[in-house]
């Protein structure tokens, strides 16, 4: 094969790759399936590129610190399930597929890294396209999650089968879009852009019914839209007064649904207090409790069965063994820190740190954090794992993975970086 003819086969395989990437995201929220063979077509084609161009592509593990933390995640995942499969025959909970996803999520980054910093498709229309993916994504969601609350009244799930999922994948895409706009030169209209995405946003989540998300992405909302407008020094009356009714009318709109899950906080806590953890709230109380003293007892990490042996021997002995945590061993623990405490073990929490530190704090790009849109994005990701395990969902991850680039690619600026390291 001729030097003229690899060289040409390269650009295809390099096209073709940025095509079926930019079509995960919006695929993601209406058609699961869809997205998730995108996402492994642009994986295949990413090994091949690494493959065809290896010692030239290991410059983007220094360039991009997220790919070593997404490749130990995968590898931590992997590993503990080969063990698990070696040394059980009850070898529950493997978490193979996760383990798979996170392992292409870093070679889909690996390969984009390095064709970003080469040029090989030029690094300006990547970033037009990075931005016109989240915003198309956004607004195809937001559509879509309004008309399935028309359509049903219950609580949205978009394209995956749990309004939980649901919730922190909109927020997470929610997030990225106003960080995104905000590491550009705001204009007035990039603004008004900003306030209107977050306030839509809000109202979105809150179709979800999902608490902490309800709780945590407002918040998160508030201090973006806060820090657009004190950023230059000059509070403009009209944009403020805007966002305080819009605000008012999205809180008014759902006062229900935020009412019926406040009281029903507030009720599930008292319970819970009383003895009584037959609760949403109830059960995960009790999770986490179990749940650290399985990681006293084995801080090297077990697998799922032992230690869904040692909780429910444990609760047996307490006269609790009609407690509702008792539903979920078998899925998590609902809280990522102490699920990846309790199986994997102070080897799972280190990489579980560093994990989110460098994702959040060292991400490589100059934003800095809280306004970063790597360092948002991971932030939510690890309060909603305070109460839920999201790193193992295999829908989130491929979200999740997908917006981790998408960001690093629409705000990388090699000049400011390399002038900055």
């Amino acid at each position: 094969m001729s030097e003229k003819h690899k060289e040409s086969m390269k650009k295809y395989i390099a096209k073709l790759f940025f095509c079926s990437f930019f079509v995960i995201l919006p695929l993601a929220f209406i058609d699961e399936k869809a997205s998730r063979i995108s996402f492994y077509f642009c994986g295949y084609l990413g090994l091949l590129g690494i493959a065809t161009n290896f010692r030239e592509s290991l410059s983007s593990l220094s360039i991009c610190k997220m790919i070593l933390p997404l490749l130990l995640l995968s590898l931590l995942y992997s590993t503990w399930s080969l063990l698990c499969e070696l040394v059980s025959h009850n070898a529950q909970g493997t978490l193979f597929t996760p383990g798979k996803r996170w392992f292409v999520a870093a070679v889909i980054s690996w390969y984009a890294v390095w064709l970003y910093n080469q040029d090989r498709i030029q690094s300006a229309f990547i970033r037009r396209c990075c931005i016109l993916s989240i915003s198309v994504t956004f607004i195809i969601a937001s559509i879509y999650g309004i008309w399935q609350y028309i359509e049903t009244s219950d609580r949205i799930v978009f394209a995956v089968d749990r309004a939980t999922g649901a919730a922190y994948q909109y927020s997470a895409l929610s997030l990225v879009l106003i960080a995104v706009v905000i590491c550009d030169k705001l204009s007035l209209k990039k603004k008004y852009v900003i306030f209107s995405s977050g306030l839509l946003s809000i109202y979105v989540v809150f179709l979800t019914e999902t608490r902490s998300v309800m709780f945590i992405h407002t918040l998160a909302v508030i201090m973006l839209i806060l820090h657009v407008i004190f950023k230059d020094r000059k509070i403009n009356s009209t944009p403020l007064l805007f966002i305080i009714l819009t605000f008012a009318s999205v809180i008014y709109s759902n006062w229900n649904v935020i009412s019926l899950r406040y009281n029903q906080t507030k009720q599930e806590v008292s319970l819970y207090q009383h003895g009584n953890d037959n609760t949403s709230l109830g059960a995960r109380f009790t999770m986490w409790r179990v749940g650290v003293m399985t990681f006293i007892n084995a801080p090297l990490g077990e697998t799922q069965y032992s230690r869904n042996k040692k909780i429910r021997n444990f609760l047996h002995s307490e006269r609790n063994q009609n407690s509702d945590a008792l539903k979920y061993l078998d899925v998590h623990l609902h809280n990522e820190i102490i699920q990846t405490a309790s199986l994997f073990g102070i080897f799972g929490i280190s990489i579980l740190c560093f994990f989110y530190y460098t994702l959040i704090f060292s991400n490589g790009l100059c934003k800095r954090f809280p306004y970063n849109p790597i360092s948002i994005l991971s932030l939510s990701a690890m309060l909603y794992g305070l109460t839920d395990v999201i790193l193992t969902s295999i829908e989130y991850v491929v979200v999740f993975s997908v917006l981790l680039l998408t960001s690093w690619l629409a705000c990388y600026n090699k000049a400011s970086n390399a002038i900055e390291n």
